[in-house]
C-alpha cells in the first residue's frame, strides 16, 4: 500500500509544484526580479524530478528503468544547483565569491552525476505490481559520493541563508528567510528514506521527490506572502508620484529601473534607460556601494546625468 501511496503522492504534489513555477513566471512579468525565474525553476525541476520517479514505480520493463533513474537524477541535481544560485545571489557575499561558490558546486554535481547515474548502481525489482530498487553493494562508491554531495550541498545552503539572515535588516526579508529554511528542512526530511535506506539493506522509497515539490510550494508560497522581491506598479500609486516636483526612481532587486515618475520622465533623456549609469555619470562600483548602503539605511548622494 505505502507503494502505491507514494506514487500518486509524487504525481500530485509534482504536478501543484509545476503549476505554480509556471503561474508565478507568467503573473509576475513585469516584476518579482529575478526570483521570478528562480521560482520557474523550482516549479520544473520538482516537477520532472515527481514525475520520473513515479513512472519508475510502474515500469514493467525493468532494462528501461536506469534511464529513467538518470532523468530523475539530472532534476535533483538542477534543483540544488538551482537553490545555490539563488542563496549566493541574495545573499550579498560579492561577486567573486558568488562566481566560486555556483561553479565548485557545479563540478560537485558533475561528479556526482557522473558516479551515481551509473546505470548497474541500483538493483531493480518488480513486487506486487510495483518496481523498487535496492542498492548494489558492489557499487557503494557512488551512493557514498552522493550522501556526501548531499549533505555538503545542504550545509552550503543553510550558510548561505544564515549569512543572508545576518545582513538584512529587513521585516520581509527575514519572514522570507522563515519559508527557506522550512522549505529545506521538508526537502531533507523526505530526503532520508531514498538516499539512506538502501545503504541498509532496504528497498528506496522515492520521496525525495515530494520533498522537492513540498520544497517548491513552500518557495513559491513565502515569496508571495513576504513579498520580499516584488516591485509591482500595482502596489504604488502612479498618481501621487506624477503630482511629486521631484525625480522619483524605483528599482528591482536586478537594479533595473522599473518605475519612473512623469518628473524624471521630463528631465531625463536617453535611449536606453534601464539601469542608473544609463542616466547618470556613476560608476558600477558606486552604484553596488549605493545598493548596499541602501538596504539597511537610509543613503544620501548627488549624481550628475549625462548632460552634467
Amino acid at each position: 500500500m505505502i507503494w502505491i501511496i507514494n506514487n500518486y503522492a509524487l504525481l500530485i504534489f509534482g504536478t501543484i509544484a509545476g503549476v505554480m513555477g509556471v503561474s508565478f513566471y507568467l503573473r509576475n512579468n513585469s516584476s518579482a526580479g529575478s526570483i521570478r525565474r528562480y521560482i520557474l525553476f523550482y516549479g520544473l525541476f520538482s516537477a520532472l524530478w515527481c514525475l520520473s520517479y513515479a513512472i519508475l514505480g510502474v515500469m514493467q520493463d525493468l532494462s528501461l528503468c536506469p534511464y529513467i533513474r538518470i532523468i530523475g537524477l539530472i532534476s535533483i541535481n538542477c534543483f540544488l544547483m538551482n537553490e545555490v544560485f539563488l542563496a549566493t545571489e541574495m545573499a550579498g557575499i560579492g561577486k567573486r565569491v558568488s562566481i566560486i561558490l555556483r561553479v565548485s558546486a557545479a563540478i560537485a554535481s558533475v561528479i556526482d552525476h557522473v558516479l551515481f547515474a551509473n546505470k548497474k548502481i541500483d538493483i531493480f525489482v518488480c513486487e506486487d505490481g510495483y518496481t523498487r530498487w535496492y542498492a548494489n553493494s558492489q557499487m557503494q562508491l557512488g551512493r557514498y559520493v552522493h550522501n556526501v554531495y548531499e549533505v555538503l550541498m545542504f550545509l552550503l545552503l543553510f550558510t548561505l541563508a544564515l549569512i543572508w539572515l545576518k545582513k538584512t535588516r529587513l521585516k520581509r526579508s527575514r519572514k522570507f528567510m522563515a519559508f527557506l529554511f522550512m522549505a529545506n528542512f521538508s526537502l531533507l526530511f523526505f530526503t532520508i528514506p531514498d538516499s539512506i535506506f538502501p545503504n541498509f539493506g532496504l528497498p528506496g522509497v522515492a520521496t525525495s521527490g515530494i520533498g522537492g515539490a513540498v520544497c517548491t510550494i513552500v518557495m513559491w508560497y513565502g515569496a508571495i506572502i513576504a513579498n520580499s522581491f516584488n516591485v509591482s506598479v500595482g502596489n504604488i500609486t502612479h498618481r501621487l508620484f506624477d503630482f511629486i516636483e521631484a525625480g522619483v526612481l524605483v528599482f528591482d532587486t536586478d537594479r533595473h529601473i522599473a518605475i519612473m515618475n512623469a518628473y524624471a520622465e521630463n528631465h531625463l533623456s536617453g535611449e536606453k534607460r534601464d539601469k542608473l549609469n544609463d542616466l547618470f555619470n556613476i560608476s558600477d562600483a558606486d552604484i553596488s556601494h549605493m545598493f548596499e548602503k541602501g538596504a539597511n539605511e537610509i543613503y544620501s548622494t548627488r549624481l550628475w546625468d549625462k548632460k552634467g
